[in-house]
């Protein structure tokens, strides 16, 4: 079986912690003296928590990057494991991994995302896929798209520690190599549609805690909820645990939950409140049968929003001697209503280099908002070439229906010209079914200009067509482009009257395109001389454009 975090989209660096068990947690790996039965490759090496990432237990990590900011930009594509040193035998009975994960996003294509694959190995060299689906989720619990290791000014809130459970039982009694297999690109993992991570490279990925190799699963299970997931100052909220006897035999079993920073007053339903510690127990608890306890947290009236309490319970069974923690919950402290974030990477390039900008909305309001417009103001100078999700207009979405507390992102990928110095500045703005609103800006600082021109190189066959067997009856137009833009090809006739006008390729560099010898109504074109103009939309001074000639000869 496998416990399931969430979905995540992706495209950041990545993070690991392993950590050593702590008093009253749970026993896992530790990597506190050293790498135990783990042995790392490329940028994973063991730094002490609280790095960029603090381990879910334990005081020492593993961590993907060069530094503790979480950066791996000077890395680019990455294909590293963390592997075990040898093979590990699985009995029948303990044939699983069990490990916690916090994870991150940052793609704006959820194909092109990090993978976390798990893989095994008979020799150590030649490995096979146990499991791909350790990311294959649509957002994860908590935290902001796109924002890295941080809440983003509290929009959309920090990530959370999950608890995975990956059944092994297909490979019990024979001893394999295993490894956690990070790939910085989903073009690693055999997508031909994913190019380099050549994007939000500075950003958290994947962090691992406790990991449990080849040993029998705990006889618990907890689980955790909060309701409502967003609440104003003076609001309750409702925090459900649930916890299940999965040994042979009945159990005693304890409860406990350590309160929230920022409770003004809070009940534990059942059991009891001592020194901020909310306890319950549950005496002969059935074999296989669960039971739910409730406790009651109030927000401050005066709590500065906005605010992120992130919540976990622990219990202990009289059958182990091991704690079992449950997955974190958010509760969001917010002012009612529509919150939106806007941030532009990087903020400081050279014109004609590309920036992302990237868009979150909040529901920060009671209801659910089913009629949210998402619209961006883009700057002159900014050409979009790539935009996800697909937008309803340039520049402009509409988004899926938010309950309270969700989240919605976007965001637009594209060169940005302008001049030396320039400080762009763009404005978005998202609005609901009723009066709620919220804008947000960015700015990126423009540096180092580059002039975008077009080159035109080459017109061939000249005149045209070839009047060769098998030749098409066409003209080929061979340009440069200084920087990628948008590219139209206007032909005109000798009056000056346009006959056709197309699209071509607008990658930088050398480019072709072609030239059907039709006009716009589909029919050939009277011989004679025509004009060729390559230009581009850009709204820049001087237009890029290049002018050509090309005889047409029947």
């Amino acid at each position: 079986m496998k416990g399931r975090p969430g979905r995540a989209l992706a495209h950041l660096a990545v993070a690991a912690c392993l950590a050593s068990p702590a008093a009253g947690l749970r026993a896992g790996g530790s990597f506190d003296t050293g790498y135990g039965i783990w042995s790392p490759s490329g940028l994973w090496h063991r730094v002490s928590g609280p790095a960029c990432v603090t381990p879910s237990s334990g005081a020492a990590c593993v961590y993907y990057g060069m530094d503790a900011s979480c950066d791996y930009a000077t890395g680019q594509a990455q294909d590293s494991s963390l592997t075990t040193v040898s093979p590990v035998p699985l009995a029948a009975g303990d044939a699983s991994v069990d490990f916690w994960l916090l994870y991150q996003v940052q793609s704006f294509d959820p194909a092109c995302q990090d993978r976390l694959r798990l893989e095994y190995s008979p020799d150590g060299a030649t490995w096979y896929l146990a499991d791909d689906d350790l990311t294959v989720q649509s957002d994860p619990p908590g935290g902001a798209p796109f924002i890295g290791y941080s809440s983003g000014g509290g929009i959309g809130g920090p990530p959370l520690w999950q608890h995975l459970i990956v059944s092994l039982a297909a490979y019990a009694g024979t001893d394999y190599y295993w490894r956690f297999r990070y790939l910085s690109s989903d073009s690693q993992a055999g997508n031909p549609g994913c190019g380099p991570p050549d994007l939000f490279q500075g950003f958290l990925g994947f962090a691992l805690d406790d990991v449990r190799l080849g040993q029998a699963p705990l006889p618990l299970e907890l689980s955790k909820s909060v309701s409502p997931a967003v609440g104003a100052p003076g609001d309750t909220f409702t925090f459900v645990i649930d916890v299940v006897n999965t040994g042979a035999s009945a159990a005693d079993v304890a409860v406990w939950d350590t309160l929230p920073q920022g409770v003004a007053y809070a009940a534990a339903l059942g059991g009891t409140i001592s020194a901020g510690l909310a306890r319950w127990s549950l005496a002969s608890l059935p074999a296989g049968q669960g039971a739910s306890v409730t406790l009651l947290a109030q927000a401050a009236p005066g709590t500065a929003v906005p605010a992120d309490w992130v919540d976990q319970a622990e219990a202990s069974s009289s059958l182990t001697t091991t704690p079992l923690l449950s997955p974190q919950v958010l509760a969001k402290v917010r002012a009612p209503g529509l919150s939106l974030l806007k941030t532009a990477q990087p903020g400081e390039l050279a014109s004609g280099e590309n920036v992302t900008y990237s868009l979150l909305v909040e529901n920060d309001t009671p209801l659910t908002q089913s009629a949210l417009t998402l619209a961006d103001q883009l700057p002159a100078g900014f050409s979009p070439a790539q935009a996800y999700p697909q937008e309803s207009g340039p520049g402009a979405w509409i988004l899926p229906s938010l309950a309270p507390g969700q989240v919605a992102t976007a965001e637009l990928w594209g060169p940005l010209f302008g001049q030396d110095g320039q400080v762009v500045v763009n404005v978005a703005t998202v609005a609901g079914a009723g009066s709620a609103t919220a804008t947000a800006s960015a700015s990126v600082t423009v540096r180092n200009p580059v002039r975008p021109s077009i080159t035109l190189k080459a017109v061939f066959p000249n005149p045209a067509p070839a009047h060769s067997s098998g030749a098409p009856e066409a003209a080929f137009i061979d340009y440069h482009l200084s920087v990628a833009m948008a590219v139209n090809l206007d032909v005109y006739d000798v009056s000056g009257q346009r006959v056709r006008s197309l699209s071509l390729p607008g990658g930088q560099g050398d480019q072709q395109g072609s030239w059907d010898l039709r006009n716009a109504a589909g029919r050939q074109v009277a011989a004679g001389l025509y004009v060729l103009r390559l230009w581009s939309p850009l709204e820049v001074q001087p237009q890029p454009q290049a002018i050509g000639y090309l005889a047409v000869v029947w």
